[in-house]
């Protein structure tokens, strides 16, 4: 299971999100998180535990 941290700025709920990028030479799908409430992200990776993994060593000075 799943366990994503809450947002380091607002402390609302993350979720994930997926983007298809078919557009690209590699195409495929790419995994972000985003916080509910203030829409900061991390930045999309191909696979689901990696971008979780980014998200929950966030720290506040990481802020985009």
């Amino acid at each position: 299971m799943l366990v994503l941290k809450p947002c380091p700025f607002c402390g609302a709920k993350a979720r994930i999100g997926l983007e298809s990028l078919t557009y690209t030479a590699t195409g495929g799908s790419w995994y972000y998180v985003m916080c509910s409430r203030c829409y900061c992200r991390k930045e999309a990776r191909t696979q689901l535990g990696y971008a979780a993994r980014l998200w929950n060593k966030r720290s506040t000075s990481d802020r985009r």
